[in-house]
């Protein structure tokens, strides 16, 4: 009966998208969630429960990488795959399925601000661990900020 009860929620919360699953970051811009309340970003252009502003810094481009980093890696269970001046890529691996989740963080140049996608690779709804992650970020960053 348990493994029964274990299957359903493993197909419940592993339904399909259309949307690009993994890093969506064309050199321009981050990519859109989809339609499943699995994904926050900053640069979402639906209002509502995928959109969160963009986390602002007063100080160089240079320093912002480094506090964001430095906030990120607060967190559990990360890996950071890509780093760059303008751009991060982050993996979390939940704790029991090892389900993966992507922060993308993209900091253009000519901005004072930190746009991010952060969403998960499989299921339909996260319980908005994307969101809380992502809130508790921007915490330690504004914490942080020079």
């Amino acid at each position: 009966m348990k493994s029964l009860v274990l299957l359903m929620f493993v197909v419940l919360f592993t339904g399909c998208s259309s949307v690009k699953k993994g890093p969506t970051f064309d050199g321009v811009s981050l990519g859109a969630c989809p339609a499943s309340p699995n994904c926050v970003s900053s640069l979402e252009e639906r209002e509502g429960k995928h959109y969160l502003e963009e986390i602002g810094y007063r100080g160089s481009r240079e320093e912002a990488v480094a506090d964001i980093l430095e906030a990120v890696k607060m967190e559990k269970n990360y890996e950071i795959v890509t780093e760059r001046e303008d751009y991060i890529h982050v993996i979390f691996r939940s704790g029991f399925f090892k389900f993966i989740d992507d922060l993308e963080l993209y900091l253009p140049e000519d901005e004072r601000g930190i746009h991010f996608r952060s969403a998960a690779r499989s299921g339909y709804s996260d319980f908005g661990v994307n969101r809380k992650r992502v809130e508790r970020i921007r915490e330690r960053f504004e914490a942080r900020e020079r």
